[in-house]
């Protein structure tokens, strides 16, 4: 009886977590909107370019940024066409775990063009982390000129949202970038990570990642 009760339960638990996995949300439907979601083309075009995290509907990021994140700038330092593979460097704030004081750092990743939501084209970017596995972030917009909406997962299955504006335009946002966050990530909370005065100004790195 036992055995049975632990067997349903593992059962219960991967069809929750298939379901999860499988639920689609509606800006992913590549015939209406995967001209707008084009991985390979946004990696393609932004070589040498910079862009900073505008807004975020969270601020704990457990694998890359840290705690309490600010001032998050994305530099495309290559991109190999053959391989769909870029690296990115991050510089970035946020607050250590034993200080109060705000940290600088830089750090560098790979990331590759990838297939999310059963599209025939890349509509993400798959980062490797530790232990094999990976993290997707999903393109709901982007035209590879001044503005990306991300989807990202987060704790409990959940799914949250990135801003990104290139620094072209960070002192003059398109409002049609800031109408896709309120369109697309409705009823959430949203926090302001990038600040003019703190990120032009940023205070001496401490350690590198």
């Amino acid at each position: 009886m036992a055995m049975h009760s632990v067997l349903w339960f593992t059962l219960a638990g991967s069809v929750c977590l298939q379901a999860v996995a499988f639920m689609i949300p509606s800006w992913a439907d590549e015939r209406r909107f995967g001209v707008y979601q084009d991985a390979v083309m946004r990696l393609n075009r932004s070589v040498g370019t910079t862009y900073y995290l505008l807004k975020a509907t969270y601020h704990v990021d457990p694998y890359i940024w840290g705690t309490y994140f600010q001032c998050v700038r994305l530099r495309e330092a290559t991109f190999d066409a053959e391989k769909n593979k870029s690296i990115f460097e991050f510089t970035f704030m946020n607050k250590t775990r034993f200080s109060h004081r705000i940290a600088n750092y830089t750090v560098n990743r790979t990331v590759r063009a990838y297939k999310q939501y059963s599209y025939g084209k890349p509509n993400a970017l798959k980062f490797p982390l530790n232990a094999n596995r990976m993290l997707v972030k999903t393109f709901m917009f982007t035209d590879g000129k001044t503005c990306d909406l991300l989807s990202v997962p987060y704790q409990n299955n959940k799914l949250e949202c990135e801003l990104w504006v290139n620094a072209d335009y960070i002192d003059d946002i398109p409002l049609c970038c800031l109408f896709l966050l309120e369109d697309r990530c409705p009823r959430r909370f949203t926090y302001n990570i990038y600040n003019k005065t703190l990120c032009t100004n940023p205070p001496p790195r401490l350690q590198s990642r």
